[in-house]
């Protein structure tokens, strides 16, 4: 996840399909809006900063999902062991 943030190879260094899968990352949102904010252009980090809080939302909604349906399985097998 650190090398296709952006965190050690700017982003627009990588090839296209590699640029595509870095914004799956919420750290690679993070750190371009963290350099807007320090390049003093606050207004244009806005956007970075709604869609990290937007992929916090989906991705703890995703996880909600996941462990009801793995407790509700678990429950109808009567095994905790799912893996």
């Amino acid at each position: 996840m650190i090398l296709l943030s952006g965190v050690n190879i700017p982003i627009s260094r990588f090839p296209t399909f590699l640029k595509y899968l870095s914004q799956i990352f919420p750290l690679s949102h993070l750190m371009e809006g963290l350099n807007l904010i320090i390049q003093d252009k606050i207004s244009m980090a806005i956007p970075y900063i709604v869609s990290e809080i937007g992929l916090l939302i989906m991705y703890f909604l995703l996880g909600q999902f996941i462990i009801k349906f793995l407790e509700r399985k678990a429950r109808h097998i009567g095994n905790i062991n799912l893996y």
